[in-house]
This record gives structure tokens, C-alpha cells and sequence, in this order.
């Protein structure tokens, strides 16, 4: 699921800023709604991360000593 929502990130980003750069200049509504969209699967992948960092650290096993 976190390739699936970096790919539409990335969509996001290749369709806006080559091609619609322009519209987003002009603050055209449908441009800025596709660049929220992509900043808040930003923020679903960021939440995504810490959660499974989180859950990575309860439940490895503490550091051994060499």
C-alpha cells in the first residue's frame, strides 16, 4: 500500500508541474485541488511510516551487546 500511494504522488506531481504548471500560476481550481491532494497523501505516507517504525520498535528485541 505505501508503493501504491508514492506512485499517486507521483502522478500528482508529473501532471501538474510539466503540464499544468501554468493552470497553477492561475490559480485554477482543479490544479490546486490535484496539488492538496498530493500533499495530504504526503501526509497519509509520513503517518504510515511512523506507525510501522513505531510498531518496528516494540516489537524487536532489545540491542545485544558485542
Amino acid at each position: 500500500m505505501p508503493a501504491v500511494i508514492a506512485l499517486m504522488i507521483g502522478v500528482f506531481t508529473q501532471a501538474v508541474y510539466p503540464y499544468w504548471y501554468g493552470k497553477l500560476l492561475g490559480l485554477d481550481t482543479v490544479v490546486l485541488v490535484a496539488l492538496s491532494t498530493r500533499n495530504a497523501l504526503y501526509l497519509v505516507l509520513f503517518a504510515w511510516a511512523v506507525v510501522a517504525l513505531v510498531q518496528a520498535a516494540r516489537t524487536d528485541p532489545e540491542p545485544r551487546e558485542y
